[in-house]
């Protein structure tokens, strides 16, 4: 993991410690600790990112020349990809609570991808060659050589195990966040 992505990770992470106990806090000084109203915001959570990546592609076709067509057309296009991965906790099951020696045990669903983003500002030709006698590429050959950068992006995604990544993050935050809330001990499967 690049230096950035542990520096954002990381004032990601400190920017959760900050502001969610003070949003999602079921106890204060005041108030007992209440079980229930934890669980209750707790299942009323849905997506949570906790991993971001972003991706650099780039795109090469080419067109050779055949017996009817003379000189080959060749381009490279640039492309970037934002990925998010998480976990969705309305999803998260709840196994047992002991409200007497606040403790909790509860099942983390698996990791997922929330979003891939690939905008259309960040994808650039970078590099044409067409031969003197060929045309342009068009935009639905474009259009195809795009669709076809997407796709490996995606495998490449998935090769990676953002998911897996992203599973770790959340239990981490989630038995952070209950602890913070008045549970003594969490068991996260």
């Amino acid at each position: 993991m690049s230096r950035y992505l542990q520096k954002r990770n990381l004032i990601y992470g400190v920017i959760l410690a900050l502001i969610f106990p003070g949003l999602f806090s079921c106890t204060s000084k005041n108030d007992e600790f209440d079980a229930n109203k934890v669980i209750n915001k707790l299942s009323q959570m849905s997506d949570l990112g906790t991993v971001e990546f972003q991706f650099s592609k780039i795109i090469k076709a080419e067109d050779e020349a055949t017996w009817f067509k003379v000189g080959a057309r060749k381009i490279l296009i640039s492309s970037k990809a934002y990925v998010k991965a998480g976990v969705d906790f309305s999803t998260i099951k709840i196994n047992s609570v002991d409200k007497v020696s606040k403790k909790v045990n509860l099942t983390l669903p698996k990791g997922k991808i929330i979003s891939i983003n690939i905008p259309s500002k960040d994808i650039k030709v970078v590099f044409t060659d067409l031969g003197a006698m060929r045309s342009k590429f068009s935009n639905k050959e474009l259009e195809n050589i795009q669709i076809m950068g997407e796709k490996s992006i995606k495998e490449k995604i998935y090769e990676m195990k953002l998911e897996d990544e992203a599973a770790k993050k959340s239990k981490k935050f989630l038995e952070n966040w209950l602890r913070m809330s008045g549970f003594n001990e969490v068991l996260i499967n």
